[in-house]
């Protein structure tokens, strides 16, 4: 029984001894040892170079450097249509009127865009250039202001403003329901301005 005991001792120390022997041949691979290095462009200022990565795709805040960039904002271009200025000279008073001003289109019901006074509205121009008062706008007004009659507009939610006289109206004049009807460039855009009261009207010429 020692004899058999003693031979498996010597067998198992012949292994140990083996094991030994040949251990340098033996290569434990440890996740370190992996080369999991990737490449990554990092831009400065529009220069590229390329930077190595540290091993297991973990990204070190010292192996990538970031640059401030200057950004430029560009503000978007829009093609507004600019409204012509209308005039506000102010000339010595003749007569001056309180009363309700209304709103029309050049397409209103009945309404053939050609004005009273010879004017072609049709287009949706709502805009007069007189020769001494500039740009105006167009109101039809009673039949005591012949036309070319101007008016300076105030107390009204488009501030104060020139107008030229240069249509009538049935519901339009001294006396009537309106005293003064502001043209718009169509029905529906004088529909939303709708109809104003307490308007102050100061004639400042009579006619041409």
């Amino acid at each position: 029984m020692k004899k058999i005991l003693f031979i498996n001792l010597n067998i198992l120390l012949l292994g140990i001894c083996i094991f030994f022997l040949y251990k340098k041949d033996i290569h434990i691979l440890k996740i370190s040892d992996l080369d999991f290095s990737i490449y990554t462009d990092v831009n400065y200022n529009r220069k590229t170079s390329k930077k190595k990565i540290n091993k297991n795709y973990i990204l070190d805040s010292k192996e990538i450097k970031t640059s401030k960039a200057s950004v430029k904002v560009v503000e978007p271009v829009v093609n507004n249509v600019v409204s012509p200025v209308i005039s506000t000279i102010s000339t010595p008073v003749l007569e001056t009127q309180v009363g309700t001003m209304s709103a029309y289109g050049p397409n209103c019901v009945g309404c053939s865009g050609h004005l009273g006074g010879g004017f072609d509205a049709s287009g949706g121009n709502h805009i007069y250039q007189d020769p001494t008062y500039g740009n105006v706008r167009i109101v039809a007004g009673d039949s005591k202001y012949p036309y070319g009659t101007i008016v300076k507009v105030s107390n009204s939610k488009l501030g104060v403003f020139n107008a030229i006289v240069l249509d009538r109206g049935g519901a339009i004049g001294i006396g009537k329901r309106f005293m003064f009807d502001l043209l718009f460039s169509s029905e529906e855009e004088a529909a939303s301005f709708g109809t104003i009261y307490n308007v102050v009207f100061d004639i400042l010429r009579y006619g041409y």
